[in-house]
């Protein structure tokens, strides 16, 4: 299985397993060799690195505009790449209206960039807002999303997300 490392020029390479893990192992400083690919990649201008297999869901998701949250809230990418309330604002100190803002600790899902549109909650709806969380997260480690937290049952027991 080889892995997509995407840079922040927005080039794509398809690179071997090994090649992956030590772009994905090396420091934010290093510079990686691809001896095949006869290039060198500054670390620091790697975005991402992903499965080709997952391609298709991760490219889809990046451009994805509205979603919803594991509570049922619905929401919708502002123009900063920020998730906010879908059609909801309130003012600030100026009177000026903005969108509420999500808060990522408390929304994970939106930590790990894995919002579900409304077609994949649909199909997860009847389940509880903690089950629905952790399929949203499955594939996370929770010591990325909370440092108070030594597993996913931490998270959702203890009520830090």
């Amino acid at each position: 299985m080889n892995f997509i490392v995407k840079l922040s020029n927005g080039d794509r390479f398809v690179v071997t397993p090994d090649e992956a893990k030590a772009i994905v192992n090396s420091d934010k400083g290093d510079t990686i060799t691809l001896k095949e690919k006869g290039i060198m990649i500054a670390k620091s201008y790697v975005v991402s690195v992903y499965p080709e297999s997952k391609a298709d869901d991760i490219e889809d998701r990046k451009e994805q505009k509205t979603g919803v949250l594991h509570d049922g809230t619905l929401v919708e990418r502002h123009y900063n790449g920020r998730w906010v309330v879908q059609g909801k604002t309130v003012p600030d100190d100026k009177g000026n209206y903005m969108p509420i803002e999500i808060d990522p600790d408390y929304y994970p899902e939106i930590k790990c960039l894995n919002v579900f549109s409304e077609k994949e909650f649909k199909k997860i709806a009847h389940l509880n807002p903690s089950e629905r969380l952790q399929l949203m997260i499955r594939d996370v480690k929770p010591r990325k999303l909370n440092a108070e937290a030594k597993s996913l049952k931490d998270l959702i027991n203890k009520k830090i997300i």
